[in-house]
């Protein structure tokens, strides 16, 4: 009634908030549609100017640099498909990115919208944008815009793969998915750590064993020369080193440091972790190159 009778669709309130944002962060997928199919302004750049929008936004996609979501945002429909995306509004992330009149969303938003799928689990929207071209690696940055850069320089990308923060969750479905389509199994991080390397970091064995069972390299090291074993001792994975050991990891390992086992462990102070190392055969006596008078000071 109220389209009917003239009401201004892109009207805003006080904190930049439009009839579309709120009918996105509600779930109102008819709402929304009415809105598009009547020419809603889903461009405007200043859709949303709390401050707690963005820090809210900056929350949702925590591994990326703050930087690059602040410039996604200042691209045409950022805000709104970041909205959508704030609160898990699947069907609608999809109406957006396949209805927009006015920009290719779906080019512009697809990968970023695919790493916030693998990392919460989101399988449907997932396989839906893969469906529709979306490169499951993520490879190309935002390098379509103008004056656009490529977050992905230097051979390591600077933010974790789709797999990678699939693996970190423990998403065995989505991991799946990702290398069925061709993901890179072995594809590292800026740091060298690989999604086997990462899912060792936070103890996902189920994913783990997922991983080395598409063939993921077990003899990885990151740039800093950690193994998995490693990896593990250092965030205190104590089921994760029991997995790696049982697989036949050795345990007189050391980084590019000369760090130990028991090293990594004593500085992140884990000393359940020095308890089961010790029980797996690492050495007391063992030195570091930091520490020469024992492996379990730590620094």
């Amino acid at each position: 009634m109220l389209l009917a009778r003239g009401a201004d669709i892109n009207l805003k309130d006080k904190d930049g908030y439009t009839p579309l944002m709120i009918a996105i962060e509600k779930g109102y997928e008819s709402i929304v549609n009415l809105l598009l199919e009547r020419g809603v302004d889903i461009i405007d750049e200043h859709h949303g100017t709390r401050p707690q929008f963005l820090e809210d936004t900056y929350d949702t996609f925590k591994p990326l640099p703050r930087y690059y979501i602040s410039d996604v945002m200042s691209k045409p429909g950022g805000r709104v498909v970041l909205w959508a995306v704030r609160h898990q509004q699947e069907s609608i992330i999809k109406l957006l990115l396949d209805r927009s009149p006015e920009a290719d969303l779906k080019k512009l938003y697809g990968p970023l919208v695919l790493i916030w799928a693998a990392m919460g689990g989101y399988k449907g929207i997932a396989e839906w944008l893969i469906e529709r071209g979306v490169e499951v690696d993520f490879k190309g940055g935002y390098d379509n815009f103008e004056g656009g850069y490529d977050i992905f320089e230097g051979g390591y990308n600077r933010s974790q793969t789709p797999l990678s923060l699939a693996a970190i969750h423990g998403h065995n479905d989505i991991v799946k998915l990702l290398i069925e389509k061709g993901a890179n199994i072995e594809a590292r991080y800026e740091g060298g750590q690989t999604p086997l390397l990462f899912a060792a970091e936070h103890g996902q064995n189920h994913t783990i064993e997922l991983l080395l069972q598409k063939g993921a390299r077990i003899d990885v090291h990151d740039n800093r020369g950690r193994t998995l074993l490693l990896a593990a001792a250092e965030h205190g994975q104590n089921h994760t080193i029991e997995l790696l050991v049982e697989k036949g990891a050795s345990i007189a390992v050391e980084d590019n440091g000369g760090r130990t086992l028991l090293s990594l462990a004593a500085e992140q102070g884990h000393n359940s972790t020095i308890m089961l190392l010790l029980e797996k055969g690492a050495e007391i006596e063992a030195k570091d190159n930091n520490w020469p008078n024992t492996a379990i000071i730590g620094g």
